[in-house]
């Protein structure tokens, strides 16, 4: 059994049949926003603000929910609780800019909603107590071209660190936070020395860091040490996009090479 079968294995713990019908359900919210009226609208919007490309959110079929969408305006069947988008006649992520986060056969297993000006910013779906991000990296439905390639594979704590060194050409998943449960170890593992971890250069990355280089013996672990993040890295004033994706190739090939950007 290869490692990519392995996973496939794993994967099936939660492949029960109920599992797979709230998927599908959960498959077709994203279905109904994608044919919204607003959709391509709000997606040029938001690509403006977190300078990335529409394509790359088109890809990971992220969608937007304006803050006077109609929580009847969506189909009955997909009201249900036990999906995690909505509750007690309301939407969850009213107002919210949404990110599916999917398995590694491409269903959505749950959702992260962003919102920069409310508490939580990054609000995690939850589904019969079932939260996706304690179970499944964010880029699980590309594990099968990460697991046939011999690239390093970039793994960040936050979902637009991720999209935007996906949009670089690099292979790249995210934790979703600086917990990593032991099946996201799991995983990991079998990636070997190929896994370079960006943690956040706050306290909560530093102190997953160190737990981080006990678990997972073979990967390099390094952190921005000029702002917050990946994606606050390369949106400094002197940062240079190129500059920072040659760096990261370069630590993933030789730990000791001189740094700008990373520590």
């Amino acid at each position: 059994m290869n490692s990519f079968q392995e996973i496939q294995m794993l994967s099936l713990l939660e492949g029960n049949t109920s599992v797979k019908d709230t998927r599908v359900k959960m498959n077709k919210i994203v279905e109904h926003f994608e044919n919204a009226f607003f959709y391509e609208e709000q997606l040029q919007f938001f690509s403006e603000m977190r300078k990335l490309k529409p394509e790359t959110l088109k890809e990971v079929n992220s969608f937007m929910v304006t803050d006077d969408y109609p929580f009847t305006a969506i189909p009955e069947e997909l009201r249900h609780e036990s999906l995690g988008f909505c509750r007690s006649d309301r939407i969850i992520y009213s107002g919210r800019y949404v990110y599916p986060i999917k398995d590694i056969r491409g269903d959505v297993a749950g959702f992260v909603g962003y919102d920069k000006f409310e508490s939580p910013k990054y609000l995690d779906s939850r589904n019969y107590a079932y939260k996706a991000k304690t179970t499944m990296l964010a880029g699980m439905e590309r594990m099968e071209e990460i697991y046939g390639s011999k690239e390093p594979v970039f793994v960040t704590e936050g979902y637009v660190c991720k999209l935007w060194l996906q949009e670089q050409t690099l292979l790249s998943l995210a934790t979703l936070g600086a917990y990593i449960s032991p099946y996201e170890y799991t995983i990991l593992r079998r990636l070997g020395d190929r896994v370079v971890m960006v943690n956040d250069g706050d306290e909560a990355g530093s102190k997953s860091a160190r737990i981080i280089k006990r678990e997972l013996p073979k990967a390099k672990v390094i952190q921005p040490f000029l702002a917050k993040d990946v994606d606050d890295t390369r949106q400094l004033e002197n940062s240079v996009s190129e500059d920072i994706v040659a760096e990261l190739l370069s630590i993933a090939k030789n730990p000791f090479v001189k740094r700008h950007y990373f520590r």
